[in-house]
C-alpha cells in the first residue's frame, strides 16, 4: 500500500515487529517521492526507529487506540490509510503456542467503503496531534 501512495500515509502502530526493514524501507521511498508520510505510536523506540530511517517523515506519540504499551494480545496493532483510499487494521491475536503468531488484518482498497470514510477523520485526528503532555 505505501508503496502505491501518491500523496499521503497515515500510520499508527503500536507493535514492534511490524517495523520490517521492508515497511521503513517502503515509508523511506514514499517521502523521496514527495508523499506525505505521518506515522503514530504510543512506543517509544517505534517512533525512534521509523524517525531513524532518515526520511522526511513527522512522527508523533499517539494513545488514540491502545490503553497500555506493550499492547495485550488482541490489541488492534496498527491502522494504516493510503491517499484517503486504500486502508489496512490489524490486530494480533494471542496465541498458546511459543513462538506463534496470529496477526489478522482487514484491507480495503476503495474510498467508498463506509468504514474508510469513517475512520479517515479519527486517524487523522489521532496521528496528527500531540499529547498536550508529550
Amino acid at each position: 500500500m505505501i508503496e502505491d501512495a501518491d500523496s499521503e500515509v497515515l500510520l499508527a502502530v503500536a507493535a514492534a515487529d511490524l517495523l520490517t526493514d521492508d515497511l521503513l524501507a517502503a515509508i523511506d521511498a514514499a517521502t523521496a517521492r514527495g508523499v506525505e508520510v505521518l506515522v503514530g505510536s504510543p512506543g517509544g523506540e517505534i517512533r525512534e526507529a521509523v524517525a531513524g530511517t532518515g526520511a522526511d517523515v513527522t512522527v508523533v506519540e499517539t494513545w488514540t487506540w491502545w490503553e497500555s504499551y506493550p499492547i495485550r494480545p488482541g490489541a488492534m496493532s496498527a491502522v494504516c490509510m493510503v491517499d484517503s483510499d486504500s486502508m489496512l487494521v490489524s490486530a494480533d491475536a494471542g496465541s498458546s503456542l511459543p513462538g506463534v503468531s496470529t496477526h489478522r488484518a482487514v484491507w480495503t482498497d476503495s474510498s467508498r467503503t463506509p468504514l474508510v470514510k469513517l475512520l479517515r477523520p479519527l486517524l487523522t485526528t489521532a496521528i496528527s496531534q500531540q499529547p498536550a503532555d508529550a
